[in-house]
């Protein structure tokens, strides 16, 4: 796979997982206080889980800067803010 390949397929799962999140959040919100809300609850952090995987040092190859490395922390930032009922406007940034 060229590097640019996995650029793109990264930065569009990357969006793709903010999108969940923030679709999870507004789904648990519409059932508050029931079962549903808790599965919501429950897929969103698995999302956020596999979210924070795929952005941890060890998935960079050895030696390898990462100048999206701030970029997936303006991410994490940004659901962060979401998950606190703050702003949702920062979205992931194009790698």
């Amino acid at each position: 796979m060229s590097a640019e390949a996995l650029r793109t397929y990264l930065n569009d799962h990357l969006a793709g997982s903010v999108a969940a999140i923030e679709l999870l959040d507004h789904l648990a919100g519409l059932y508050k206080a029931s079962e549903r809300e808790q599965f919501f609850l429950s897929i969103r952090q698995e999302v956020e889980e596999d979210l924070t995987a795929a952005a941890a040092p060890g998935c960079r190859r050895q030696g390898e800067s990462s100048p999206e490395g701030s970029r997936m922390a303006d991410g994490e930032a940004g659901r962060g803010q979401a998950a606190a009922g703050r702003s949702r406007e920062r979205r992931p940034q194009r790698v």
